[in-house]
């Protein structure tokens, strides 16, 4: 896997109510962002301590790959219909990647190889 140079983190709060059609527009999103030239990853989970959060990440190659991600009418539309739900906090950031290190920590050894 190559490393990317942006990486965006993003924190949704979703109201109960609206849970399940917040992960519907998620489940739908993905494999098309998945599917893009330049993007690495792009993955949710939801947090195990707080109901109803959720953490998106995704790696790309480039801005330039993520602001056309951004500007394609698929994500467009995800926008404007996860907008129409009950969002109770919204955060996301963009970081540019300078370097990477692995992370070697004992017991948690690298098994990908």
């Amino acid at each position: 896997m190559s490393q990317p140079s942006i990486v965006v983190a993003a924190l949704y709060e979703i109201h109960p109510d609206d849970r399940e059609e917040f992960l519907t527009h998620v489940r739908n999103d993905i494999g098309h962002t998945r599917a893009k030239d330049g993007c690495i990853w792009y993955d949710v989970a939801e947090s195990v301590v707080e109901p109803n959060v959720f953490r998106l990440t995704e790696g790309w190659e480039s801005r330039e790959h993520l602001d056309a991600h951004i500007a394609s009418e698929v994500f467009q539309a995800t926008i404007a219909a996860v907008s129409k739900l009950h969002i109770v906090r919204r955060v996301a950031t963009i970081y540019n990647v300078v370097g990477s290190e692995s992370a070697d920590v004992e017991g948690m050894e690298d098994v990908s190889s």
